[in-house]
């Protein structure tokens, strides 16, 4: 699942650069960038924990992330510049992902809260992530 996941942030991140757009390439990779980073070292911990060394951990994360973003931006990025409506398909299916993501991640674990000031946090922080987002593109253009 996590191989598909990041394959998945890799052909976003391929369409992006495909477009030739350095406004849409930056603000999508350093978006997928900082969601990654708690996610990789967690994974790095756990892998630490479960008996490997340190240098094991990295090294098993690095790889075992790298190889399907790197499959992932080559295909994104290939197709991209081939089609101007495959980067339209790109970016719709990786809408669809991440947001298949959300839904079967995220909302349970919102559902699940009891304390409805948590569940406010959650939701402040998805409208602050869109805010960040949407005040990027405007001091773009």
């Amino acid at each position: 699942r996590q191989m598909i996941y990041n394959f998945a942030s890799g052909w976003t991140i391929g369409t992006a650069f495909g477009t030739q757009s350095n406004k849409i390439t930056l603000c999508i990779s350093l978006a997928i960038l900082i969601q990654e980073i708690p996610f990789e070292m967690a994974d790095t911990i756990l892998l630490y924990y479960s008996g490997l060394s340190k240098k094991n951990s990295i090294l098993y994360n690095i790889l075992w992330n790298f190889i399907p973003v790197a499959i992932g931006v080559s295909a994104g990025r290939g197709i991209a510049e081939t089609s101007l409506r495959g980067i339209s398909y790109l970016f719709a299916a990786s809408c669809g992902f991440f947001l298949y993501v959300a839904a079967t991640n995220i909302l349970p674990a919102i559902v699940k809260e009891r304390k409805m000031s948590t569940k406010l946090r959650y939701l402040l922080s998805v409208i602050l992530g869109a805010g960040v987002m949407f005040a990027i593109f405007q001091i773009e253009e």
